[in-house]
């Protein structure tokens, strides 16, 4: 008996994702929809490594996902597109240390009640996913 594991996939309360098997050696990639409006937003293959890149991106779409007023999600999306373009540039170090920040900025958000303590430990736990792979 075989098994099949997606690892490392940030998802919210409204994200649906599908997988076609009929065998363990023969299932589908995994699609994402990462907000719950069917449209595919992230396809994952069963044998694709863990991809920083990848699972911000992801990361970022669940966040859009959470309805926030626009300034907060603005204020932990722009440092997610940072963390991103850093890392398609090679500069992990920065990267890592932007994504700090957002954990930080996070842990702030919650505190004065502009996002749920749950939502903050959700996503801050998808960054530290994302900081183990660096």
């Amino acid at each position: 008996m075989g098994f099949i594991a997606y690892v490392n996939i940030p998802v919210s309360t409204a994200t649906k994702a599908e997988i076609a098997v009929q065998n363990v050696a023969a299932a589908s990639a995994l699609v994402v929809d990462t907000d719950g409006d069917g449209t595919v937003d992230f396809t994952v293959d069963q044998d694709q490594a863990a991809d920083p890149i990848t699972q911000l991106q992801i990361l970022k779409k669940v966040v859009q996902s959470l309805h926030y007023p626009s300034k907060v999600e603005k204020s932990i999306t722009i440092p997610i597109n940072a963390a991103i373009r850093l890392l398609e540039r090679g500069q992990v170090a920065l990267a890592d240390t932007v994504l700090q920040t957002l954990i930080t900025h996070l842990h702030a958000l919650a505190n004065q009640h502009f996002i749920t303590p749950q939502d903050a430990a959700n996503l801050i736990q998808t960054i530290e996913q994302v900081r183990s792979l660096l």
